[in-house]
This record gives structure tokens, sequence and C-alpha cells, in this order.
């Protein structure tokens, strides 16, 4: 792909028994505090109950999945300890599925990936916050609206870009940084099997890169008028490393994409962001 700019962040998270129950642990008792019912209707519930009642060192990979899932929104519902209103974020993860190999449009998928956007971008930039567009990126002197948008089909990324900039604009922001989830680009169901963690960060790369190189001419519209001045697009998957202790991993990998032909200062801009948070 010619004329991009684009930075590469990576994370592998490995858990053992102890960490797995001190997560389900966590998260109920965020729920239990913040005064937000978890009942056996919610996908969460069934899912708590399920790795608490079975997880142990010898397990099903159907089990361990689901102990992978536990770790990965416990990761994404810390960075509620300290909002104001974490009551309506934490009652949104209620409405819908959560299971991730699941290709289906859920609204608590669609709140836990701005969890996990703004939990990325807050070791960065500490004062970020969420708020619309769905995420402020607060730099030290800018603000910096993100919208995220998740998406299920390949002709959905024109619309959901559309969407997303119209959020910018619609909430004073001068310009802003799209956030793009194509977990569900993935085959569903799909558990990367592997010998090597390299292998799966290079077919990460290859997917997001793929995406990028796909839609590049939506991207630019939006680029080239400065209604948005960067694309993060972001993909996790579930793997299973052969060679690898433990073998089942939480893995995840974003790409940072820019154009040359933004103005100085939006480079400047990205220049700092993509350094800061890759």
């Amino acid at each position: 792909m010619k004329n991009k700019l684009i930075a590469q962040k990576s994370l592998q998270s490995k858990e053992n028994h102890i960490t797995i129950q001190d997560y389900v642990t966590y998260i109920e008792h965020i729920y239990n505090e913040s005064d937000v019912r978890l009942s056996s209707q919610h996908y969460l519930y069934k899912l708590l109950q399920e790795v608490k009642d079975n997880f142990s060192e010898k397990n099903s990979e159907a089990i361990m999945i689901k102990a992978l899932y536990v770790s990965r929104l416990a990761d994404g519902i810390k960075c509620l300890e300290n909002v104001k209103n974490k009551k309506k974020y934490l009652t949104d993860l209620l409405n819908g599925s959560l299971d991730f190999l699941e290709h289906k449009s859920s609204h608590a998928k669609s709140i836990f990936f701005e969890l996990e956007i703004l939990t990325h971008v807050k070791s960065a930039f500490p004062k970020s916050h969420l708020a619309e567009p769905d995420i402020v990126l607060v730099m030290e002197n800018t603000d910096i609206g993100i919208p995220c948008k998740k998406i299920t089909s390949e002709n959905s990324v024109q619309k959901a870009l559309s969407k997303a900039v119209k959020q910018i604009e619609n909430n004073g922001f001068e310009f802003g940084i799209v956030a793009i989830n194509i977990d569900d680009l993935l085959p569903e169901h799909a558990i990367l099997k592997t010998d090597s963690f390299s292998n799966v960060l290079e077919t990460l790369y290859q997917h997001n890169e793929d995406f990028i190189a796909r839609h590049d001419r939506h991207f630019r519209k939006y680029l080239k008028d400065s209604r948005i001045i960067g694309v993060i697009v972001t993909t996790s998957i579930f793997a299973d490393v052969a060679l690898d202790t433990p073998r089942f991993n939480n893995a995840f990998q974003w790409a940072i994409w820019t154009i040359p032909e933004i103005s100085d200062k939006h480079k400047k801009i990205m220049t700092e962001f993509r350094k800061l948070v890759k």
C-alpha cells in the first residue's frame, strides 16, 4: 500500500487459574458495589458462573476460552473504576451477548469495545475519558473525539465512517480519530492454532493491513478534508499456541493509520499519538 503511515501495537495476555478466579471476583464486586444486579438472564452472569464452577488447571478448550473471555472483560472493566456514571456502562454491558467468537450484533460488545480502546489510550494519555462521541482523547493542548465502531461486514464500512464523522462534528470537535474493530471479519468461532506467538501477530498484522488496503478510498475521503486525522483498526483473537505456556492466549493488535497529505498540525498530533500508544 502506497502513501501510508502505520504504527502497530500488540498485546498478549496469559492467565493462570488463580488470576482467572480473581477476575471473576473482581467483576462481581464492581457490579455489587455499583448496585447493578447480575441475574441469570444476563450473558455475563452465566459466563462468570460457568468459569467459577468449572475452571481449573486442566480444562477443555471450551472452558479455557470462556476463562479468557473473563480475563479480557476484567481488563476492560477496570477503566470504569473512577468513572462517575460507571453504572450506566455496567448496565450497558448486560444488554446483549459478550460471546466474542459469535458474530452477532450486540450493544454490550459495542460498549465493551469503547472500554478496550479507552484502556489502551488512557495508558498514554491519563486524562482521556468516556464521553461523546465515545471517547475524548486528552492530549497536552488538544481534545480529540474518538468514535468507536464495530464492523460486522465489509459493506458497512462507509456507513460506519459517515456516522463516526457526524458524531465528531455534532459534538463540537474540529477533527477526530476513528477506532474500528474488525473481529467479526474473522471466521466465526475461529480460534487461531499455531506453533508460535509470532505467527499470531503476523496473522493479526496482515488482517489489519488487508482491511486498510481494501477500504483505502473510504478513509482518504475523510482524511483529505481533515474531518478525521487518523484511523485505529483493531483485531483481537483467541490463540492456541502449541509451543507456548499456557497454550491459550488473548491476542490483540491495532494499526494506527493516516496519510502524509494531512496538515503539519495534524501530523504532529498523530506522531505524538503513535509514539506514546504503540
